[in-house]
């Protein structure tokens, strides 16, 4: 599972690259379905990465030395 969230962390990350590139705008088609996958990979890669955050959090230690 977490292989599938990681493969479309990194199609995100791709798609955003493909949308900064200034021949994107010359296609109409192509940053329609650009900005479509991007609207629909935002949601589950914010996600994603509140859960990473949340784990990592939970493994440092406080200021006394335990665990979270």
């Amino acid at each position: 599972m977490f292989d599938k969230l990681e493969d479309l962390l990194i199609r995100y990350e791709e798609v955003m690259g493909e949308l900064q590139e200034p021949g994107v705008a010359n296609d109409p088609e192509r940053f329609r379905k650009l900005m479509k996958e991007q609207s629909d990979l935002a949601p589950i890669v914010e996600a994603y990465n509140e859960y990473k955050q949340c784990k990592q959090n939970r493994r440092q230690p406080d200021d006394a030395g335990r665990r979270i």
